[in-house]
């Protein structure tokens, strides 16, 4: 009996084939190791960095003649939406220090505005429904740093 060199010929491109694809998935899977770790870091630097641990809670009411921005921070608005049987939502933001923001009315509901622009609030999903001009008050504010709202 004579044997075939053929079987071996393809038996080693088949596993030169595999060992390949160990090989690279892998590495595929070491650099996204690395990149997770990588995001992990920076995420804490940020974090770190820009952490908003000081609370302060004004419970100022928002109107039309406006309200400025005492800190860098997240700004927690509490509105009541009497069209929604005077359920409250709790909305955030994302402000600068000396930011000026006011409320615009127009017929049907009533917006955080500032330079005519909208300012986007999160949270619920009836939080840019603001369905009259009594119903928004600023109630906390997270930032960091010395207080020198004074």
């Amino acid at each position: 009996m004579k044997l075939d060199n053929k079987g071996f010929a393809i038996t080693s491109v088949l596993y030169g084939l595999l060992i390949l694809f160990v090989i690279l998935t892998s590495s595929y899977l070491a650099v996204l190791g690395a990149k997770s770790n990588r995001l992990d870091v920076i995420t804490d630097d940020i974090s770190s960095k820009y952490s908003l641990e000081k609370l302060t809670e004004p419970n100022k009411q928002i109107t039309t003649s406006g309200y400025r921005t005492e800190y860098d921070g997240k700004y927690v608005f509490s509105i009541t939406n009497s069209r929604y049987l005077n359920v409250s939502f709790e909305c955030f933001t994302y402000l600068p220090k000396d930011y000026e923001i006011k409320l615009f009315c127009s017929d049907s509901f009533c917006h955080l505005v500032y330079n005519n622009n909208y300012i986007s609030l999160f949270g619920d999903a009836n939080c840019s429904n603001i369905s009259d001009q009594n119903n928004i008050r600023l109630t906390k504010i997270y930032y960091n740093g010395v207080d020198d709202s004074e």
